[in-house]
């Protein structure tokens, strides 16, 4: 490009204004702009050290990454004109101030685009933005097109952001694509946006869309967010049905004032939106419930994109429509106008952005096929919950609001008249000002300081006072207790009363995407934040009639921690219904669980929601406090981490396994299919505390097969997973499971299905030759009952085995049984016998033997076994044998059976057959005194194998022999006593310490099999615990004793491995762990175990939304049976619902169901019972506790 092109301003500093004074950055480096005749100009925020040098714009790092993308995207970068918002270079990089912005605009940047007739103007970063579009941000902006005074703006990410943050240099180069399309007229050059004027027009486009499949539905209102606002209209409503044609059809917009075309289009849209099209929309509560308002009943809202969005991004910045649009679209061209038309256009491109998204977003998810069913299961239907409870709200009862302001103001002066009573000093401070509170308590009264604030003052906060309250200082105390009263009443007693609509129901929002951990949030007000001060509470009441319900989820934290963790002793407590906080209560205290006192127990109950996520010691003396009224000491805090983490160590392995999720994938998973991602964690080292206390709640949990995995059926099948799924979809069938305490059960399994396609897979090689390819978060069981993920699995780690052998006769009374070995009590059973016990099947009498009904062995279903008697069982067998015989005899008697078994005879005796097995038995046994005569290699079992027949044979050689040659006798004898001096001296030396090693690892065998039991129900070994409650069959403490020589020694032997004693656990190794691409997995449920085994001989484990998934199943009861209420507020795991008195009882038994039998077939790796628990009450503040019946 020619230099004659070109026009450059403002050439030096000499040139600068008199108004330039004014400004911080008057002595520094003035950057003129680059000025050419392009079509496309670009602003930016300042002139870096780079251009300060060079005296050119977008010249140095930053500039270099934008000019190579415009390359990139087909822009000439060097025929774009470059400007900034503040001309001259600010002092280390500092971003300008608006007061700095707005003088430079307005002296320089404004006249200089006056004067340049440019199609495009890019605004690179939030300064540029906030110079002609005051308080946008950039975030929500970029990528959409700004029009403003006739002229076309596009936002975009500065290139130094991009230079930060590497993910977003794709956002930015498809940002500059669309500057470039925009040029080229290539975008939004063709789109199908129609306004419906007439019936004519409404009708044919009534009896399109009701045959399609799905459609994207979005409103506009007047400008108006609250629907029971008096003045709320909605002005059109839009359908997109495809890419780039959407419908916009008006309802209450000034324009459309014919009456009969208004109720036409209100009608057609009423059957639109109650049709059985599903419908997307872009955060349908804010639609839905304006549509509810107003009559219109929306059937089949089937996914929203706003809570997809979310799901597969819950770090994303925002969600809005406008945003995703510019990311994953061409941007929104068009912006909110009074004008119908102008409306219409900016209505119909949300709902074609929306429809697009849908299907792109369904794309992502479809490869998560857990958060997919999560989706559609439970968070759509949860969204339907929220509008109810956003339209019918919580009444309040005003009147008592009024008394109360007095109550609590007359509380206030008592504590500021007793504060200057008591302390005169604090007359002429103002105990609201940090500065003079923090000057009065450290300076006048020398407190210690224990916390600063950034600007290097002494913090007088909650947490400071607090302290100073601990050792013994009164003033903080009061101030403390004034703080509380002034925050009751301008939050909540003065607040409340202003917000409440005319019915007084007090009506807040809840925000299903609102926490970044699935949990949902609520604003204005935030009702999930209202104190636990009692008289707060009581402001919320029933109405006329009606009582308040409160459904509290019990513990429900702990039973969902301990069920992903598989911290064992927490699980068994909880299946046997044992009281969790008075077990830790019992653990730390040392004493029996019915001497646990009241106290003890909330201590223990702080302690176990505090360690349960990893507390620090500290921060759970801050916990007990503040969340139970707790004073507990540092040294108390210790000592009860200590205790938890003795009692429940499966936590600890939890914690492992978050921290290593982390830093190898930087993010984890949910057991209902959602991911927190922690991208900034991914590959440290050392994982910062708060992503890790973050990351245990939820920790990464899968169960996914490859379907060619086999998996052994009881009924003696072996079946692969997608046979399973093939052949089993709607029933149930047995398979292998294991308890905790290592006892093999039959598991009953169901739900075959395939849960996902190309998903990333491992192989996992064992030392029996056999390989298992699974996801690599897919759970195997260890030797010692916990499961760890494929992908951690090291080489020589041993799993859980299923060892199964068939019976012979030498063995067993009859053979071709299956027997099974039990892991955790070492010892081996018949299976049919393992199933009759676990059902608990009657044994004796008439029911002494345990019967397989077609006769197959390897058949133990139990649906194949039958008890019976001895005789009855004998006789059946018998005549099965008679008929067998009779079956047999007829066939070797028929003439085809004559005719094969001749030609067979015919083809062996041409190929030599029974000449070499006659040759081989003639060598054995022409040999057979050269068994003797060889060097000596002597089997115990030799002779009994000889028979009696060869014995005497040999006997008679000998003799002959020894009579025609009697110098071979005396030969002979010495031979064989040399031999025989020989094996002695081979069995002193070399048997002696092999067979007391097997004699004592035979002994050793049970106690270490019962003691790695204790380790696994976490009791700790001690003499005192192993005769306590060791089986007969187990050898005592004496006996242990007389072998070692002390119990202590044994101990230390056992913790050592025991060397040559410890007999090897019967176990599978892990090889090692290879990546093998993608593959179609699958998945079954096994209920109650939620653990199968494989064919290849080892244990897997089995495929918290609970709270939202309960209130969805709620509504559907109350909504079926037509109860008066619903659900009000929902608090973290309590649900507040209102109804009839007579209606309660009802109530809660549903929730029980809901808890016994719904939520168990949702949430199959639940591996705790879910309880709630309930109170009664006319307000919030006075509930009566229901009892347990």
């Amino acid at each position: 490009m020619s230099l004659s092109s070109i026009l450059i301003t403002k050439l030096d500093n000499s040139q600068k204004r008199v108004k330039c004074r004014e400004c911080k950055y008057y002595d520094r480096v003035f950057v003129p702009s680059y000025i050419t005749n392009s079509d496309i100009v670009i602003v930016g925020e300042a002139p870096g050290r780079t251009e300060s040098e060079k005296l050119l714009p977008f010249v140095g790092e930053s500039g270099q990454l934008l000019r190579k993308l415009l390359r990139e995207v087909g822009l000439n970068d060097g025929n774009i004109s470059y400007f900034n918002v503040i001309k001259c270079h600010p002092e280390n990089n500092e971003t300008p101030t608006t007061k700095e912005c707005l003088l430079c605009f307005k002296l320089f940047l404004q006249n200089e685009l006056l004067d340049i007739q440019s199609k495009l103007i890019i605004l690179a970063g939030s300064i540029a933005l906030n110079a002609f579009f005051p308080g946008e941000k950039i975030t929500e902006k970029k990528g959409n097109f700004l029009v403003k005074n006739n002229i076309t703006f596009l936002p975009v990410l500065h290139p130094a952001y991009c230079l930060r943050n590497s993910t977003a240099v794709s956002i930015l180069r498809k940002d500059l694509k669309k500057a470039e399309m925009f040029i080229r007229g290539n975008i939004y050059s063709e789109y199908d946006y129609k306004l419906i004027e007439t019936e004519e027009e409404l009708n044919i486009f009534y009896s399109k869309i009701i045959q399609l499949d799905i459609i994207s539905v979005d409103i506009e209102t007047n400008n108006t967010l609250d629907p029971l606002k008096e003045e709320a209209l909605i002005y059109t409503i839009s359908f997109g049905y495809g890419k780039k044609q959407s419908i916009c059809i008006p309802l209450e917009h000034p324009e459309n004032y014919n009456i009969k075309f208004k109720d036409a289009c209100w009608s057609i849209t009423k059957k639109i939106l109650q049709s059985k099209v599903r419908k997307v929309f872009h955060y349908g509560i804010f639609d839905v419930k304006f549509l509810k308002k107003f009559g219109c009943i929306v059937n089949n809202y089937y996914a929203d994109t706003l809570v997809m969005s979310f799901l597969l991004d819950e770090n994303r910045n925002s969600n809005s429509l406008k945003v995703l649009a510019s990311e994953y679209l061409d941007g929104c061209k068009f912006t909110y106008a009074n004008t119908l038309k102008e409306l219409a256009l900016y209505n119909c491109e949300d709902t074609d952005n929306t429809l697009q998204l849908y299907f792109i977003f369904l794309t992502e998810l479809e490869k998560y096929p857990k958060m997919l069913n999560l989706l559609l299961t439970i968070l759509i239907p949860m969204c339907n919950v929220i509008i109810d409870m956003e339209l019918e709200g919580t009444l309040i009862d005003v009147i008592y609001v009024k008394k109360l302001t007095i109550v609590l103001k007359s509380k206030v002066d008592a504590i500021e008249q007793l504060i200057e009573e008591k302390f005169p000093i604090t007359k002429d401070v103002d105990l609201n000002s940090p500065k003079q509170l923090g000057e009065l308590l450290f300076n006048t009264l020398r407190y210690e300081s224990s916390k600063k604030t950034k600007t290097g003052r002494s913090s007088v906060d909650s947490e400071v006072l607090e302290q100073l309250e601990r050792k013994g200082h009164e003033l903080p105390k009061y101030i403390l207790q004034l703080r509380k009263y002034e925050k009751l009443i301008s939050t909540y007693v003065e607040k409340i009363p202003q917000i409440v609509h005319n019915d007084n129901r007090l009506r807040g929002s809840f925000n299903i995407c609102g926490a970044r951990t699935g949990r949902i949030s609520s604003s204005e007000p935030n009702l999930q934040n209202i104190p636990r001060d009692k008289s707060i509470k009581k402001m919320f009441i029933a109405g006329k009639g009606n009582c308040l319900l409160d459904v509290d989820g019990s513990q429900m934290e702990l039973r969902v921690g301990c069920s992903i963790a598989n911290e064992l002793v927490m699980i068994k407590a909880y299946q046997s219904d044992v009281d969790v906080h008075r077990l830790t209560a019992s653990e730390i205290w040392g004493i029996f669980l019915k001497d646990v006192t009241k106290d003890q127990r909330q201590k223990a109950k702080s302690t176990n929601f505090g360690f349960l996520y990893g507390a620090s010691p500290e921060g759970y003396q801050r916990l007990a406090e503040n969340d139970y009224g707790l004073k507990v000491s540092l040294k108390e805090c210790l000592k009860f981490r200590e205790k938890f983490f003795n009692l429940y160590p499966g936590l600890l392995s939890w914690y492992d396994r978050t921290r290593e999720n982390i830093r190898r994938f930087g993010y984890i998973e949910y057991p209902t299919g959602r991911l927190r991602r922690f991208p900034e964690a991914k590959g440290l080292k050392e994982i910062p505390n708060d992503i890790f206390r973050k990351g245990v709640n939820s920790p990464v949990q899968g169960s996914c097969l490859v379907g060619e995995t086999k998996v052994d059926l009881l009924n003696g099948m072996q079946l692969t997973m997608k046979q399973l799924a093939e052949q089993y979809q709607d029933k149930t069938f047995w398979v292998y499971s294991i308890t905790v305490d290592g006892k093999i059960v039959p598991g009953l399994a169901r739900n075959p299905r395939k849960t996902g396609e190309r998903l990333r897979t491992v192989r996992v090689f064992l030392d029996n030759n056999q390989y298992i390819d699974c996801t690599p978060n897919h759970r195997f069981m260890l030797r010692n009952g916990t499961y760890k993920e494929a992908q951690f699995l090291i080489a020589g780690e041993s799993l859980m085995p299923l060892y199964k052998t068939v019976t012979t006769k030498k063995i067993w009374y009859s053979c071709g049984y299956e027997q099974i070995y039990h892991p955790g009590t070492d010892c081996w059973q018949l299976t049919h016998h393992m199933v009759r016990d676990y059902f608990d099947w009657p044994v004796g009498g008439e029911k002494s033997v345990c019967h397989h009904k077609n006769f197959n062995k390897l058949d133990n279903s139990s649906e194949n076994l039958v008890m019976m008697s001895w005789s009855n069982h004998t006789t059946l067998h018998n005549l099965l044998n008679e008929k067998a015989k009779a079956s047999r005899k007829k066939t070797m008697q028929s003439e085809r059976y004559k005719k094969i078994h001749s030609e067979l005879m015919k083809i062996a005796h041409k190929n030599g057959v029974f000449l070499s097995s006659q040759k081989k038995a003639s060598d054995r046994w022409k040999n057979g005194k050269k068994l003797y005569s060889e060097e000596f290699i002597y089997q115990s079992n030799l002779h009994r194998r000889l028979s009696p027949e060869y014995k005497l044979f040999m006997k008679k050689v000998c003799s002959e022999k020894f009579a025609k040659r009697p110098e071979l006798r005396v030969q002979s004898s010495e031979k064989f006593r040399k031999l025989n001096d020989k094996r002695r001296r081979f069995t002193a030396m070399e048997f002696t310490e092999y067979y007391t090693s097997i004699s004592n690892a035979v002994r050793l065998k049970r106690p270490l099999a019962y003691i790695n039991q204790l380790r696994v129900l976490g009791i700790s070994v001690t003499k005192e615990n192993y005769m306590k409650y060791k089986p007969r069959t187990i050898p005592t403490v004496s006996s242990i004793d007389k072998l070692f020589g002390s119990w202590e020694k044994f101990l230390v032997q056992e913790s050592k491995g025991l060397g040559q004693w410890k007999l090897p656990n019967l176990n599978h190794k892990v090889v090692k762990v290879e990546d093998i691409g993608y593959s179609d997995v699958y998945d079954i449920t096994v209920d109650k175990y939620n653990n199968f085994a494989l064919s290849s001989g080892v244990f897997v484990h089995n495929s918290s939304d609970i709270i939202l998934y309960t209130m969805v199943c709620l509504k559907k009861f109350i909504t079926k049976l037509k109860i008066v209420g619903g659900i009000r507020i929902t608090v973290h795991d309590s649900i507040l619902v209102e109804c009839k008195e007579d209606d309660k009882e009802m109530i809660m038994e549903e929730v029980r169901n809901i808890a016994q039998y719904s939520i168990p077939a949702e949430f199959t790796w639940l591996k705790v019972p879910m309880v709630f628990d309930f109170s009664v009450g006319y307000n919030w503040g006075e509930m009566e506790e229901v009892k347990k019946s």
